[in-house]
């Protein structure tokens, strides 16, 4: 059995669950060949495979733009015009691909191209199945869903209320969790030991500052904030693939003690360590730290798509959001006082929270599906999908 899985590295989520859903193959079926395919990178055409260079600008930018780009695309019609306008620049490209890498299962992580490659397979003699696991917590962009899609593995059951939305048929949809890497699970080792490890204070309090893999998110006047409330805690910056960001970090005086990381891959070890995150509202980074069972300060989102990434965490007690840097010191201070009970509490909630059997329920049914092609439901319009379209349609002439 041969999985190809298709990624970008527009961020870091979309790869880091393709790197998790492999490791879950090569635990649980060691037998099964797994590839990732970085699509946009390798088979995308001028201008499309600059989309991921380009990401990290759009989003470290102006809110609003990013937010009016999401919204005007999101919708059934917008996605068929976009993936047939694309069709023409891709087509070529992705039979090159589908040859280049022969698979009995595909499984896509990224949404731009996937109606582009569900149509592609329909010239397969030997079609393989084609999965869509979606990687966003509370909302999904119609350019997730694709008719020659054989079945979807979504996070949560926001995402799954938003497939049917869209007209998948509920048989061809499991909620699964966001898969994240095996070595993110709340059975953590000695936490002094493994702050030690890591150049941290053993006893101190530890506080875990993201922005993301590309530093995006107002680091450093939060920083500041913490550092000039003096809390009895270490604080751990990480600042991803922004160099420039970890050399004028390492250039500053602190107060406190703090420490300072570029691009990391030992993400889990960080926050294993750690008794208190803030960070974007990252779907990859919350269901890290949820299934390692670390409260969050979520700082600040991506509009349209991570916004009700906020509303899943707060929902469910395991973490909060606030914006401003004063605030957030505020918090990091009282929380981080010896004998405060609320860390602990919220801990609790994000181990009851966190999925960390995620990326094993992912590839169990992957590797169910390929053993039993002929029981698969592709997935189409419902009814009901259908019906809520004409209701609509008709509420509006009569308002």
């Amino acid at each position: 059995m041969k999985v190809l899985i298709t990624y970008a590295n527009a961020g870091g989520g979309h790869r880091s669950v393709a790197l998790a859903l492999q490791e879950a193959f090569r635990r649980y079926y060691p037998h099964v060949s797994t590839s990732l395919l970085d699509v946009m990178a390798n088979y995308a055409p001028f201008p499309l495979r600059q989309f991921p260079q380009l990401y990290p600008r759009l989003t470290r930018g102006e809110a609003s733009i990013w937010k009016w780009i999401y919204t005007m695309t999101d919708g059934p019609v917008q996605a068929q015009v976009i993936a047939q306008s694309w069709n023409i620049m891709v087509r070529q490209r992705l039979h090159a691909a589908l040859r280049d890498y022969p698979a009995d299962v595909i499984v896509s992580v990224y949404p731009l191209l996937n109606r582009n490659i569900g149509r592609s397979l329909r010239r397969l003699p030997n079609r393989p199945i084609f999965s869509i696991l979606v990687t966003d917590l509370g909302t999904a962009h119609s350019l997730w869903f694709s008719r020659d899609a054989d079945y979807y593995l979504v996070p949560t059951e926001q995402v799954y209320r938003r497939a049917l939305l869209r007209g998948v048929s509920p048989e061809a949809i499991s909620t699964v969790g966001l898969p994240v890497s095996l070595a993110f699970d709340n059975q953590q080792e000695d936490q002094a030991l493994l702050r030690r490890h890591l150049g941290l204070h053993p006893k101190m309090a530890t506080v875990l500052l993201l922005g993301g893999a590309e530093g995006m998110g107002g680091l450093l006047p939060i920083a500041q904030a913490i550092v000039a409330c003096r809390p009895h805690a270490q604080l751990v910056i990480i600042t991803g693939r922004n160099e420039k960001l970890r050399v004028r970090l390492e250039a500053r005086k602190w107060r406190i003690p703090v420490k300072i990381v570029g691009y990391t891959d030992k993400m889990h070890e960080w926050m294993q360590a750690a008794d208190l995150l803030l960070s974007k509202a990252g779907p990859s980074t919350i269901s890290e730290a949820l299934a390692t069972g670390l409260p969050l300060v979520l700082t600040g989102y991506l509009p349209g798509q991570e916004e009700d990434n906020i509303r899943f965490v707060v929902e469910s007690g395991a973490g909060v959001y606030q914006s401003e840097p004063a605030e957030i010191a505020k918090l990091v201070k009282q929380w981080t006082t010896p004998g405060n009970p609320v860390l602990p509490q919220m801990a609790s909630k994000a181990k009851e929270t966190g999925q960390q059997k995620a990326a094993k329920n992912a590839v169990d049914i992957l590797y169910a599906l390929s053993e039993n092609p002929q029981q698969l439901l592709r997935p189409k319009p419902n009814s009901s999908y259908r019906r809520a379209k004409v209701t609509k349609f008709f509420n509006r002439l009569t308002l």
